[in-house]
């Protein structure tokens, strides 16, 4: 069995793919699996020797879960598709891997993710206090969730050094779209969990979202970047319970309307 297998979702993403390939060249296996790409990703992740796999995207979890199953490592590293593994962290897992974990050690990791935002990290606001599960034994672990999907684990987990840099934002069209695209997918994971709509919510839990990321937790420091990155992110919170109010018909029509990019914001705000 191979020790480490990288699993990244794409669509559409042959600008950003060949950095996060060439971030994780050191792994065993490759594993892209892509969701109707039209623009070359396949092509530039078989000529990086990415194996690649083609599936409708029914949900980010579904597609993890898919790549989990197919890979052949026995460890797994996800990543997006505009990710890539900084220095410090690809060494952090290439000691990981290296080892067997002996009862009770951890079988998963989290690493930080830090956001771009036109080309400017966003530092602040509680980014670098922010981890999330990437790297598990395959054996030990699945996803769950639909938009901001979580990797489930049966054993201890640890934090490892190093970052991500996720250039979730090169352009504010491209942050626009996701945005748009994320908060009609909370929407409805909210419909279907029974969440009652409220204009309450609609009001108080965004702004409670941008004054706590923006004053409280430091995203000042950042500056105008940081300023409009938080309040773009707020906005996703806006239009998701904005959505939750509307028949659900129309959210239906939104959904069926045209997409594009596979990825997320690059941040996961509240609920």
């Amino acid at each position: 069995m191979k020790s480490l297998s990288v699993l990244i979702l794409t669509r559409d993403n042959a600008e950003t793919l060949p950095r996060t390939l060439q971030s994780v060249g050191f792994a065993d296996e490759i594993l892209v699996i892509d969701s109707g790409s039209t623009d070359g990703t396949p092509d530039i992740a078989r000529a990086a020797g990415a194996r690649v796999l083609q599936r409708p995207l029914a949900g980010f979890a579904d597609q993890r879960n898919a790549g989990w199953e197919a890979a052949q490592g026995r460890w797994v590293l996800a990543l997006d598709s505009d990710e890539v593994l900084d220095t410090e962290a690809g060494a952090a897992v290439r000691r990981v891997i290296a080892g067997e974990p002996q009862p009770g050690e951890p079988v998963a990791y989290a690493l930080c993710p830090v956001p771009y935002f036109l080309g400017r990290p966003i530092l602040h606001g509680g980014v670098r206090d922010t981890y999330v599960l990437r790297l598990a034994l395959r054996s030990r672990s699945r996803w769950e969730g639909h938009i901001h999907e979580t990797l489930v684990v049966d054993g201890p987990t640890a934090r490892l050094p190093g970052k991500i840099d996720h250039h979730s934002a090169p352009t504010l069209a491209v942050l626009l779209d996701k945005i748009g695209r994320n908060a009609l997918g909370r929407a409805e994971e909210w419909r279907a969990q029974g969440v009652r709509p409220s204009v309450r919510a609609l009001v108080w839990r965004p702004l409670r979202f941008f004054l706590g990321r923006l004053i409280v937790r430091g995203g000042f420091r950042d500056g105008a970047h940081g300023l409009v990155w938080w309040w773009l992110i707020a906005t996703e919170l806006l239009l998701a319970h904005f959505l939750l109010l509307l028949p659900e018909s129309v959210t239906a029509r939104e959904r069926s309307a045209p997409g594009s990019r596979s990825g997320r914001a690059g941040a996961e705000p509240g609920a």
